[in-house]
């Protein structure tokens, strides 16, 4: 744990930004101990992260580690009201679409955070998890570069996986999955295992957000025989033996429940 006057020094380490080895050890430590912060400490500690993260003075593999620590920490942090704010911090980075703004090139770093953070988020911040949902869908649809691509798909998985009743609440977000998710590998299957934006680890995050998925989007019954139809012709189509046997293993499930 931080003991007294040490988490002055983390802040003050953070903002030596001609000391890049120095700011790496604080966050290093801040990772190390963020469970164990006063409640202002937690604070203040998610505050000089963000700044370290978005300062144009920070050498950028500074930066990186610095929304890493944002996910990292964050989740560890006792208050719910913290881990809250790290996440709205890393949500605004993930967010950026402007070419010249220098977080521009740190988006998959943040996602990463999110993804670290987010079944650690405040219980009751339905936003939240609304505004994290549908930037993990907006990455998706932008056609982004494969880290990207593979990071917000993981991010779905994560919130689904960790917080089930948000697809049973929002009617918004599973019209978005049905015709964003579902509907595309209905289309043209063919597209996933030609688009090289689209490896194993993001095949497999789709899975499992396509079995997560099923029993909410369009009418319960007919999405499960749907989602199953794509299981296997997944089987059919998949290179990995690992990902071959989950989808041919998803697709016993959905149809075992018809």
């Amino acid at each position: 744990s931080a003991g007294e006057g040490e988490v002055e020094l983390w802040l003050a380490a953070l903002h030596e930004t001609r000391d890049p080895a120095r700011q790496l050890q604080t966050l290093d430590r801040i990772e190390s101990s963020s469970g164990h912060l006063e409640l202002q400490d937690q604070y203040a500690v998610v505050d000089a992260l963000k700044w370290t993260a978005d300062s144009s003075f920070v050498a950028a593999h500074v930066r990186m580690r610095a929304l890493s620590a944002l996910g990292k920490a964050g989740a560890r942090l006792p208050d719910e009201g913290a881990r809250g704010r790290a996440a709205r911090y890393l949500l605004d980075s993930a967010s950026v679409q402007n070419p010249a703004d220098s977080r521009m090139e740190l988006r998959a770093y943040a996602l990463s955070g999110l993804a670290m953070l987010s079944r650690r988020l405040p219980r009751d911040d339905e936003s939240l998890e609304r505004d994290l949902c549908s930037k993990a869908l907006d990455i998706l649809s932008e056609r982004s570069g494969p880290p990207e691509n593979t990071l917000a798909m993981r991010l779905l998985h994560e919130l689904f996986d960790g917080r089930p009743t948000i697809l049973s609440r929002e009617r918004a977000l599973r019209s978005r999955i049905e015709a964003e998710v579902l509907a595309p590998l209905e289309r043209d299957l063919d597209a996933l295992y030609y688009d090289g934006r689209r490896g194993g680890e993001y095949r497999y995050h789709l899975m499992k957000v396509l079995l997560l998925s099923s029993p909410f989007i369009g009418e319960s019954a007919s999405s499960r025989t749907r989602a199953a139809q794509v299981f296997e012709r997944m089987e059919l189509m998949e290179p990995d033996p690992n990902l071959k046997t989950l989808a041919r293993l998803y697709a016993r499930h959905l149809r075992s429940l018809d």
